[in-house]
């Protein structure tokens, strides 16, 4: 594949950097530091959701729960005891509590004491009348029977007795049959979820009294790190206080604050290890396969230069980078070495002496590099598509450096080499590219084996496919620190009931709407209590039912104290008092309430109660409504979709939340987005391949190992057991980029050589550059197995996999598709042209066929040229059938491959001093022609006798006395009766000649064409006057249209 369209740019740009490097160093200083200034604006984003998908259902159910109701900014502290007196535990837990007063950002928990547990009993007595349920009613006629009445103001009695008896006194007075003990169970509910625990002055208490659980609510989120920290410090110092204070007392502090820091110091704190670990390496590496050792750190400097321009970009995008993209800086470091890699070992080993030499061996490598970077780059942007922002910030940050470390690697890291002094001739061969010379005559001599090894192993990735897992469990990813797990893993074997349950959250337009959902859904989940489905759930409508149910209650505890009921009850208590030595009036508040009108109750009513908390914390006002928070308990064995089938029945609009079916639902998440990072990472990298290859069959060569690399990693992975996750998925698109750049590489440079020997060099060369930049990334990804935080190793690790796996298949496959297609070359260019009778159409897609693989600009131009061009018309009945022909300023040779194809008894030879165009007329001359290319001065080389000579479009690169001269020789080279065919633009002022003039000077700023000269283009009675002067005769202007714009095609004999 040609690099024609930038080989001379590039040579030209490289010399004037050269000769402009202080000025170079200059401006790449104040790039850089105008980047790093910007870049230092960037935070670090902490949160560990940044990971999780926006735009799903389940996990915005999850952020809502976690949000709304302010779930995400708990703290829980366990006071706990393992012998002893289990009233230890209490006492620790006041202290702890006296210790963290003061402490700024934390809301104080909820009062304790005798006085709050009394105003909370007459809270609920006032409530009752609104919540009087038919359960309620049916427990009430129970304890109004005389006997139960008795056992209650005994029990009453005792307390009243007991060293806390003022506590009970006005509970006592206003409920001497046990009234409040019908909302209890329901309060108990409220505060706490199952397992036994019970609310003992505003904690949660074990049911063994041994655990005092304490829910601090943050006023700022776990993300906010800076906030955070101080607060958790300073629990964790209350926490060592207060354990010296209590031998034989543990304090546990855990919550997603504490896990948030820990996450983001691990992660720091890998990536700085990480990446010093994995340039130590790569310098190592680099050291001992470079000739001169500094080539090693010169390698690096367009990679972190790109990494400090992409920062620079990232906080002007973004107000924060997720500390999981920094994490990955290693793996970026490893990918964008390979371009430097490529473009400093190629000038090694070429042992390049002047900033000539350097472009030119830039230019062979532009095209290939560039479609490395281009498809990497598009991979990674992929991930922009993607609904989780953690992969859409990794995408535009990895995409960005990579970009700016392969234009960097492009056209500025040559300037920066210093050329060796000193005789120039090529050197041996450094280590890299002899071992990989040595590898590929191995697999040549042995195709059979290789083929076989690669069928293999599809067979052994398809078979694997299928036993690949998914892993939705994101705790697994959380990295935090062996204290901290400890403290997790006791807080979870003692409350794992109460802090593991599923949540429900209902809503409605308004504060009525929302409880009337709430208590259709209340009633579905009494039913699977009932039926056994449910151990325990807990809802705000158990205490504050909707409005059209409170009338109802209230209607119903109108109707149960009639006259007869009143009065009935009225003579048992008096009698059980009296027989107690109550005072006759004790319980004159009792009477009192009966005859009060009952209180309506909505959700502010229990601001300012004892509980406001329980309350608020399952309730979330928005402009858009009112939302409730509902928890419950499944049994053992039953899944959460069955819970939710019957919830949603009833409340249609409900949403549940639970670990077990969220870890699930995250894995089928995962399943799906490694198909569709795959999909669309494919689809856009192949787009790509065949926009810049311009051919099928080369896209889908240069394809092949990537592709099979990511069957045989999966399948790989399935055989081992490792599962994917939403972490490591992003592995598929450092394959598709990575391994694209591999496999694209290995195919152009082969297509590339102009014969064996040189195909066997090429080869072995590129070979060993992308041996070395496989070798620099597996040590990028490498790293990470070292990694401590679990998402990092888990990228890591199955990045390194994935890698090694494409290695294998870049050489395996790369070069095994390289030589179909080269031999496929050769045989297009040996096929015989069509008839003379098959007409103009074929015999132009037979040359252009010639230049299949030329590169797509090359191959495009041609084709273009031969469809609009009209002198291929004619140019045929202007030549001799027979004789030597000389094409002087032969280009691509197409104009000979033309006349060849015509009439094969010509014998044709081109001259043209650009290399670059030679060599392509060489490699695209028709095997059946006597075609014949070399590179010539044509104003100074002898030559040869002719029977005619070509000089189409060439005339107007030199000034007015070199034509005149060109002319001459020509006229002195052909034979007598030999003919001179010139074509090119004679000068007027027409807006045709215009358009040529531009086109022209366009083409030569690009390179295609090239010129030391400026133009010079004249008019046609001067070309015609210089031919005459020249010796020719019969100077003839061939009619009918022979070219576009204000070009004309001349003949003239000798």
């Amino acid at each position: 594949m040609s690099n024609e369209n930038t080989g001379g740019a590039l040579v030209r740009f490289q010399e004037r950097l050269a000769r402009n490097r202080r000025l170079l160093l200059a401006a790449l200083a104040i790039a850089g530091a105008l980047a790093f200034a910007v870049s230092m604006n960037l935070r670090m984003e902490d949160d560990f959701s940044i990971m999780l998908p926006r735009g799903d259902p389940v996990v915005d159910a999850l952020r809502e729960t976690l949000v709304r109701f302010r779930q995400a900014n708990r703290l829980f502290v366990d006071i706990g005891v393992e012998s002893g007196d289990p009233a230890i535990a209490a006492g620790a837990a006041d202290d702890f509590e006296r210790a963290i007063e003061g402490l700024p950002g934390l809301d104080r928990p909820a009062a304790a004491g005798g006085a709050g547990m009394q105003e909370s009993y007459l809270f609920l007595l006032d409530s009752l009348p609104a919540a009087f349920g038919v359960e309620e009613e049916r427990e009430l006629e129970s304890a109004l029977d005389p006997a139960a009445i008795r056992t209650h103001l005994s029990w009453l009695k005792e307390r009243l007795s007991g060293p806390y008896g003022f506590a009970f006194k006005e509970v006592a007075r206003n409920d001497p049959v046990g009234l409040g003990r019908l909302l209890g169970a329901r309060l108990g509910g409220l505060q706490a979820m199952a397992g036994g625990a019970s609310v003992q002055d505003g904690r949660l208490r074990s049911p063994d009294g041994r655990h005092e659980l304490l829910a601090l609510q943050t006023q700022f989120a776990s993300s906010d790190s800076i906030r955070g920290a101080p607060v958790v410090a300073g629990l964790l110092k209350a926490a060592r206080e207060v354990e010296a204070r209590h031998p034989g007392v543990r304090v546990s502090v855990t919550g997603a604050h504490r896990a948030a820091l820990d996450n983001g110091a691990m992660i720091r704190a890998d990536a700085a290890r990480t990446m010093t670990a994995g340039a130590g390496l790569m310098i190592i590496l680099l050291c001992g396969l470079y000739r001169r050792k500094r080539m090693a750190l010169l390698t690096f400097f367009p990679t972190f230069y790109g990494a400090l321009l992409a920062g620079g970009a990232m906080a002007w995008l973004f107000p924060s980078l997720s500390a999981i993209a920094l994490g990955c800086a290693s793996i970026i470091t490893g990918v964008g070495v390979d371009y430097a890699i490529h473009v400093l070992y190629h000038l090694e080993d070429a042992a390049c002496k002047t900033p000539r030499d350097v472009g030119r061996v830039v230019s062979r490598l532009f095209t290939p590099v560039l479609i490395g970077s281009l498809t990497t780059v598009a991979a990674f942007m992929v991930m922009l598509l993607s609904d989780v922002p953690g992969h859409r910030q990794l995408g535009c940050f990895a995409g960005m450096a990579v970009m700016a470390s392969d234009l960097v690697s492009l056209f500025i890291l040559p300037a920066l080499v210093r050329l060796p002094a000193g005789r120039a001739g090529r050197k041996r061969p450094m280590i890299a590219t002899r071992f990989m010379g040595a590898f590929f005559r191995a697999r040549s001599k042995h195709p059979v084996f290789f083929a076989a090894l690669a069928a293999a192993l599809t067979l052994a990735g398809i078979a694997g496919v299928a036993r690949l897992r998914f892993d939705g469990d994101l705790m697994k990813m959380n990295g935090v620190y062996p204290e901290t797990r400890a403290d997790e893993e006791l807080v979870e074997s003692v409350w794992g009931d109460v802090t593991r349950v599923t949540t429900v959250i209902l809503g409605g337009r308004t504060e009525a709407e929302a409880l009337d959902n709430c208590g259709r859904a209340a009633a579905a989940v009494g039913r699977l209590r009932a039926e056994g489905r449910v151990e325990s759930a807990s809802f705000v409508t158990d205490i504050c039912p909707a409005p059209a149910g409170q009338a109802g209650n209230i209607e119903r505890w109108r109707g149960f104290w009639s006259a007869g009921r009143v009065a009935s009850a009225r003579a048992a208590i008096e009698e059980a008092a009296s027989d107690l030595g109550f005072s006759p009036n004790a319980f004159s508040p009792f009477y009192e309430r009966l005859a009060a009108a009952p209180r309506t109750l909505d959700l502010s009513s229990f601001e300012g109660s004892p509980f406001e908390r329980a309350v608020g914390e399952r309730t979330a006002a928005e402009p858009d409504g009112v939302r409730l928070m509902a928890t419950l308990k499944p049994a053992p064995g039953v899944e959460l979709e069955e819970i939710e089938a019957a919830v949603k029945a009833a409340a249609p609009d409900a949403v549940l939340y639970d670990s077990r079916a969220f870890a699930r639902h995250i894995a089928e998440s995962t399943r799906k987005g490694m198909q569709w990072f795959a999909g669309l990472s494919a689809g856009v990298v192949v787009l790509i391949l065949f926009l810049m290859v311009g051919r099928l069959d080369v896209t889908a060569i240069g394809a092949l190992p990537v592709c099979s690399s990511l069957l045989w990693t999966l399948g790989l992975m399935g055989w081992l057991g490792l599962e994917l996750n939403t972490m490591n998925i992003v592995f598929v698109i450092f394959l598709f980029g990575v391994g694209t750049d591999y496999g694209v590489f290995m195919t152009l440079t082969r297509l590339e050589a102009r014969d064996k020997d040189d195909a066997a060099g090429r080869i072995a060369s590129g070979g060993a550059s992308v041996l070395i930049c496989a070798l620099t990334t597996l040590c990028g990804f490498g790293v990470l197995v070292f990694a401590r935080h679990p998402a990092l190793f888990s990228i890591g690790s199955t990045a390194l996999i994935g890698m090694l796996i494409s290695l294998i298949a870049t050489f395996i496959l790369a070069p095994m598709g390289a030589e179909w297609l080269v031999a496929r070359a050769e045989r297009i260019r040996s096929a015989p042209p069509p008839a003379r009778t098959a007409g103009s159409g074929s015999l132009r897609r037979f040359v252009g066929s010639l230049y299949v693989y030329q590169g797509v600009f090359i191959e495009q131009f041609v084709a273009w040229k031969l469809r609009i061009d009209p002198m291929f018309g004619v140019l045929d009945a202007l030549v001799p059938a027979r004789g030597e022909i000389l094409d002087l300023g032969c280009g691509h040779g197409l104009a000979a491959n033309w006349l060849a194809a015509q009439a094969p008894e010509r014998a044709l030879l081109g001259f043209d001093y650009d290399a670059r165009k030679v060599r392509s007329a060489s490699e695209s001359a028709w095997r059946g022609g006597r075609i014949r290319f070399e590179e010539r001065d044509i104003l100074s080389c002898p030559l040869p006798r002719s029977d005619a000579v070509l000089l189409l479009d060439v005339l107007h690169y030199w000034a007015a006395d070199k034509q005149d001269a060109l002319l001459a020789r020509i006229r002195a080279a052909l034979k007598p009766g030999g003919r001179l065919i010139l074509r090119d633009a004679m000068h007027d002022d027409s807006a045709a000649h215009s358009r040529v003039v531009f086109w022209e000077r366009f083409a030569t700023a690009i390179a295609h064409n090239r010129s030391v000269e400026k133009l010079c283009f004249r008019p046609l009675a001067d070309i015609r006057s210089a031919l005459e002067r020249a010796g020719f005769r019969n100077v003839t202007v061939v009619r009918g249209r022979t070219g576009l714009g204000s070009n004309a095609l001349i003949t003239a004999e000798a």
